[in-house]
């Protein structure tokens, strides 16, 4: 459990920013988030502006703002080599004693870009300086717009991704 509620010198922090309203971020994420030196935000190349760093947009005050293409390729080979020069990036600004955070939607260990930079930092960060803070995520959103359990009593829960239909399929069976 992390004991401080804001960003500490030379830590970077993964945060799951919810499904895009601000009023849905956890408080300590939120108190992170103020209290950041820097902010990554992905944005996607067909998009004009970052989604979770709007999610954020009310609690931003002087922190300095890092907005980057982050690769979502096929080539997982382009794609972890990309994640490294931003591990990079991430892990000199922290060396430097700057808190760092990295704003995403949802859930920064479900199907997010946060996963492939904690992979990337690993390398190149002890542990104890980096931090998840997790967010809601669109499954769990979808379900509270109907009022409908997502699982009772004996049910099970399976997230997979829906890109690859034959492997739905044989998850079902």
């Amino acid at each position: 459990m992390m004991e401080n509620k804001t960003a500490q010198p030379g830590h970077f922090y993964a945060i799951g920013v919810g499904p895009g309203d601000p009023d849905l971020l956890t408080l300590r994420a939120a108190h992170l988030v103020e209290s950041a030196d820097v902010i990554f935000a992905p944005q996607s190349k067909k998009s004009k502006s970052s989604l979770a760093l709007q999610a954020v947009a009310p609690l931003l005050k002087n922190q300095e703002i890092v907005v980057t293409q982050y690769p979502m390729e096929r080539d997982n080979g382009r794609t972890r080599d990309r994640w490294k020069l931003l591990a990079e990036d991430v892990a000199d600004r922290c060396q430097r004693g700057q808190s760092v955070v990295q704003v995403t939607l949802g859930d920064p260990l479900i199907f997010a870009t946060s996963s492939y930079l904690l992979e990337a930092l690993a390398e190149k960060l002890p542990s104890d300086l980096i931090h998840v803070e997790p967010g809601i995520s669109a499954f769990q959103m979808t379900a509270s717009c109907f009022s409908d359990p997502l699982t009772l009593q004996e049910d099970r829960l399976m997230i997979m991704s829906a890109t690859d239909l034959v492997a739905v399929e044989n998850a079902l069976d």
